[in-house]
């Protein structure tokens, strides 16, 4: 396929114009950089009205969709004529400001409503991010301990604890040690309990955290049963750690408490104890634990409110200090949502050295559990603030060291979700989030309240995945296409979506479309001192997408050109009447009959 810059031909002459303007002052790496003072010193000297005016006539309107639900359905629905799906987002830099947390709830809700108007065949998107729904330190929290849980996991495959001082380490040397595909036996199991001096009846405690009941503890088994979220097994919790509300909270939510083997619970929770006790994790405080259930309850609402509406529901990565618990949250969640079907997506990022050791976990997870993997695939947007905290706390680097290595990683991380698409039958991935007995995606226990949960067991469930390439890269675009074409994965595949940021990439985003696949903008919406920051950042962070930029405004330049000089240039030449062209001789040439 050839990305051709003819997509902007049905862009008003304003709107190249614009572009044209936008992407010159985006492609001036000083201005990026300063962005957000510039900012600063044009209200204090144009005023905050003056400032407004003219970003809402420049940059607002290139990149958002709108600031109120209205715009973005009318822009989202001028996306749909074209071909293009949407992923709607009410952007609001929540960070550090935690006084309204119920309103975020209602904004997710009305995304939800904007991508449902703007749904035809296909369903739209929503995105958010899971540190606008509970406290950032929460998660962080959450993060810690989960990572406690993996550190331990290495001590009982022999990891030198030592080498697992620094949490921030931990991930990076499970992976580079083999921990994460290392197994254990009964009896090495109980050698390393006892060696560490955790005492609990190491019988019971095996069987308890064998879910696959093979004879063999994996990494999988291990951390997701000592966590607050576990696997799903057969549609039934099979069990999750119970000492504290936050266990009795999910699964009056989610499923039916008798579902949890009783005789493992307490043993599992007396090794958590143990654990707790001898100093090798840290117990979860109460406020974190409300902070989850809140959490739990929001997301509860949004997830019903999407399934309800056909729309999917996408969530972001954020910083690695608080990403493995949203990890956590995907574990648990993909399960009950995404049976035959993918409703939730979970996001990656490749320029974190772990992303392929956490990709290739995900899929694992959904082949056990017989369910459908959502992934989106990105590059990366924090790369700044994960440099800085990796330096300022002492642990290494997650970010991969070159451009070049990132590039290389996504391809890679690419190719292996494709592979795992083709192999498992793209075609169980229905387009219409409609659940195995024909509702649209009605929750858990509204399935057994309603008799139909064992008309649900009774259809099959299959292991699966969809992915979404969310990237500006046109080769990275163009691989994705040629490995499809070779796996036998059709361009129209529900499967396999594209994403771009509106404003940018459009070359990309409508040459897809023009070729039947499957592309997406993400259409951000709000109030200007909402959505600003939002782009501001995003800008700063992502400089080698803003460095497209040259190429893109040479598009819009040319394609401008061409709108307003080309007439001339395709006019034919009038000629006067009674007049005709001269000969070199001084005389009229004749005219042929």
């Amino acid at each position: 396929m050839k990305l051709s810059w003819s997509a902007l031909g049905q862009r008003t002459n304003t709107d190249l114009l614009r572009g044209w303007f936008v992407l010159r002052m985006c492609g001036i790496q000083w201005v990026v950089r300063n962005s957000t003072s510039l900012l600063q010193y044009s209200n204090r000297f144009l005023g905050r009205s003056v400032t407004d005016a003219v970003i809402r006539r420049t940059i607002f309107a290139h990149f958002a969709a709108g600031e109120n639900r209205i715009a973005a359905s009318v822009k989202s629905q001028d996306l749909r004529a074209r071909g293009i799906g949407c992923i709607t987002d009410y952007a609001a830099e929540m960070e550090g400001d935690q006084d309204s947390i119920g309103e975020p709830l209602q904004h997710k809700l009305g995304a939800i409503d904007v991508a449902r108007a703007a749904a035809t065949s296909a369903p739209n998107f929503m995105a958010f991010k899971c540190s606008g729904l509970m406290d950032g330190q929460a998660l962080t929290d959450v993060t810690e301990s989960l990572l406690e849980v993996r550190r331990l996991w290495g001590m009982l495959v022999g990891i030198p604890p030592q080498k697992l001082e620094t949490l921030g380490n931990v991930r990076h040397v499970l992976n580079a040690e083999g921990a994460t595909t290392a197994t254990l036996g009964h009896d090495n199991f109980a050698k390393a309990m006892t060696e560490l001096g955790i005492q609990v009846d190491t019988d019971l405690l095996f069987s308890a955290l064998d879910k696959t009941q093979d004879g063999t503890l994996d990494y999988l088994d291990f951390v997701d049963s000592l966590s607050p979220f576990c696997m799903l097994a057969d549609s039934q919790i099979d069990q999750i750690v119970a000492s504290s509300s936050l266990v009795k909270y999910t699964l009056q939510k989610f499923t039916s408490i008798e579902s949890v083997p009783s005789q493992f619970s307490p043993i599992v929770g007396q090794f958590v104890n143990e654990c707790v006790t001898k100093k090798h994790i840290t117990q979860i405080s109460e406020e974190t634990h409300f902070e989850l259930e809140s959490l739990f309850s929001q997301l509860h609402t949004i997830f019903n409110a999407a399934a309800k509406s056909n729309v999917k529901l996408l969530l972001d990565a954020e910083e690695t200090w608080m990403q493995p618990a949203i990890d956590c949250f995907s574990t648990l969640l993909q399960p009950m949502y995404n049976v035959n079907r993918a409703l939730v997506y979970n996001t990656f990022q490749c320029y974190l050295l772990v992303t392929p050791y956490n990709l290739e976990r995900a899929l694992q997870r959904a082949t056990r559990g017989r369910y459908h993997a959502g992934v989106k695939l990105v590059r990366g947007a924090y790369m700044v603030a994960e440099r800085k905290r990796a330096e300022k706390h002492g642990y290494i680097s997650p970010i991969q060291p070159t451009i070049a290595d990132t590039h290389e990683q996504y391809d890679k991380c690419a190719a292996s979700v494709l592979s795992f698409i083709a192999k498992h039958s793209f075609a169980t991935c229905h387009t219409s989030l409609e659940t195995p007995d024909g509702s649209h995606g009605a929750a858990p226990e509204q399935h057994a309240e309603d008799g139909t949960a064992k008309k649900k067991e009774k259809r099959q469930r299959v292991a699966g995945a969809s992915v979404m390439f969310a990237t500006h890269n046109d080769a990275s675009v163009v691989k994705c296409m040629e490995t499809m074409e070779i796996l036998g994965i059709p361009p129209s595949s529900p499967n396999v979506v594209f994403a771009q940021i509106m404003g940018m990439a459009d070359d990309i985003t409508f040459s897809l479309a023009q070729h039947g696949y499957q592309p997406y903008k993400l259409a951000v919406y709000g109030p200007i001192g909402c959505v600003l920051p939002w782009l501001l950042r995003r800008a700063q962070e992502n400089s080698s997408a803003l460095g497209r930029a040259v190429l893109e405004r040479k598009m819009f330049a040319r394609a401008l050109k061409n709108r307003l000089f080309g007439w001339v240039l395709r006019r034919p030449l009038q000629k006067k009447p009674g007049t005709a062209k001269k000969e070199p001789g001084g005389g009229q040439k004749k005219k042929k009959h």
